[in-house]
């Protein structure tokens, strides 16, 4: 396996010396365009033929370097070490060269030099920037001194040395910035390598979410499934009474409930309610309100409603306490006298005439009948039954208040004016098209914003 070594900011060392030994490259050039430059100008002494031989070493050595790291298959630190001390050599003797061509204008070697640490900055340490200064300081020191006393050359050797003196505080301070970048370059790549491990915990986390949500749509689907299971799935068959529906639920577990009671083939009732709240806890409450109420509807055949609405709320009542949670509901029974209805804080229910279209809400003028929701007041208050009866083609409209949310925007009054409306303008004769048409005008008002509660409409109607 290929073995990489990495600096501090997150470049491989190959990485890092390929792009310093082309900068390097780049200085070359840069170099030589201004001994040649030079050169036109009169400026020195320095020969065409000499600054192409120059460049023929510098640049032909700085491409076989790059050569050799890009194929390097093992890139390690004593690798680094090595090209390091190659590269410092062949810049030394560049120097040395140009120091002693240049002649007259021979302190643009410290020029060079200064450019030489400033454009390898960003890869070097304090201590290679250091050394680099430091040698080239020294080669121009020394090459400047053989040029004037054993070269013979035009200058001052004490304004070189000091010109170079110069130079080295400028250089120390271009050290100090390189370890201060070093430093820094570090900082970031711990923060960076902290951020990685975050995005990485962030990630793992996501994923975790991720699947415990696909487990918990799973289970509230099979929560659904198990809770439609025990609710009618078709309306019952009856010679009396044309009958409807159409559930609903926001999420895949309702709150709201329904069931129809049959004796004899024949349709005996009708109930509808509704837990406070939807979703998984309101479904649960449903699991228990339902046997309930049929368990009591068909032991208590022969008392009236309100006895057992009454006997639901106790014992509803009783399961529920504690848990914050009320239920409104409907309780229909049919005989050969008319409907007996019973109303536990639920939605009124909606009679509309067959002759005539006209939709009236079912309730007593004279006085008030409905009940308290289940679960928020003394369960003692006992519900009152009305009758009322229903000619061939009335039909009742139930439902939850789900619809109020969708047609009269949560409010009672509106509401009510709204799903009258909508009943009474219904077309068709059966109950399915009256239901359709509820639903039909439900879906669009709620439009794209969707459902903000479950939605349970019945349609009973008169054969």
């Amino acid at each position: 396996m290929k073995k990489l070594w990495v600096i501090p900011s997150g470049i491989p060392l190959q990485e890092k010396y390929l792009r310093m030994t082309f900068n390097v490259l780049i200085g070359y050039i840069a170099v030589e365009i201004f001994a040649a430059v030079a050169r036109a100008l009169g400026l020195s002494s320095i020969t065409y033929l000499e600054i192409l031989l120059l460049a023929l070493v510098a640049n032909g050595g700085t491409v076989l370097f790059m050569l050799y790291i890009r194929h390097k298959t093992v890139f390690t630190e004593k690798t680094e070490a090595l090209l390091f001390s190659l590269e410092l050599g062949l810049y030394l003797l560049m120097l040395s060269i140009a120091v002693y061509k240049l002649q007259e204008i021979r302190t643009a070697g410290l020029v060079f030099a200064l450019i030489a640490v400033t454009i390898l900055l960003p890869y070097l340490s304090f201590l290679e920037s250091l050394a680099i200064s430091i040698s080239s300081l020294v080669v121009f020191a020394v090459v400047s001194a053989c040029a004037i006393l054993v070269g013979g050359q035009s200058g001052s050797l004490a304004l070189e040395l000091f010109y170079c003196a110069l130079f080295v505080p400028v250089t120390l301070l271009v050290a100090f910035t390189a370890k201060q970048l070093q430093d820094r370059t570090r900082e970031v790549e711990v923060e960076r390598q902290a951020l990685e491990r975050l995005n990485d915990d962030l990630i793992e986390k996501n994923v975790q979410l991720e699947r415990a949500s696909e487990r918990n749509r799973i289970e509230m689907d099979l929560a659904g499934q198990v809770q439609k299971s025990f609710f009618p799935a078709e309306p019952p068959d009856s010679d009396l009474w044309d009958i409807a529906f159409r559930f609903k639920p926001v999420h895949e577990v309702s709150g709201d409930l329904y069931d129809f009671y049959r004796k004899n083939g024949e349709v005996q009732g009708v109930s509808l309610f509704d837990v406070s709240g939807h979703g998984l806890s309101s479904g649960l409450i449903t699991m228990i309100v339902r046997p309930i109420l049929y368990r009591l509807f068909n032991r208590m055949a022969g008392r009236g409603l309100a006895a057992v609405a009454q006997e639901a709320t106790d014992m509803i009542h009783e399961e529920i306490e504690g848990t914050e949670t009320f239920v409104t509901g409907i309780l229909l029974r049919f005989d050969e006298n008319g409907v007996e209805y019973v109303n536990v804080g639920h939605p009124d229910i909606m009679l509309r005439r067959g002759d005539t279209s006209e939709v009236r809400v079912v309730s007593p003028k004279e006085s008030q009948f409905r009940g308290l929701p289940i679960g928020t007041g003394d369960p003692a208050v006992a519900p009152r039954a009305i009758r009322f009866v229903m000619k061939p083609g009335d039909s009742l409209l139930l439902y939850t208040d789900g619809l109020f949310d969708g047609l009269g925007n949560g409010t009672a009054g509106p509401g009510m004016d709204r799903i009258r409306e909508v009943f009474s303008r219904a077309d068709g004769e059966s109950a399915r098209e009256l239901c359709d048409t509820v639903i039909e005008k439900y879906e669009k008002a709620v439009g794209e914003f969707g459902a903000t509660d479950d939605v349970t409409v019945i349609v009973i109607r008169r054969r």
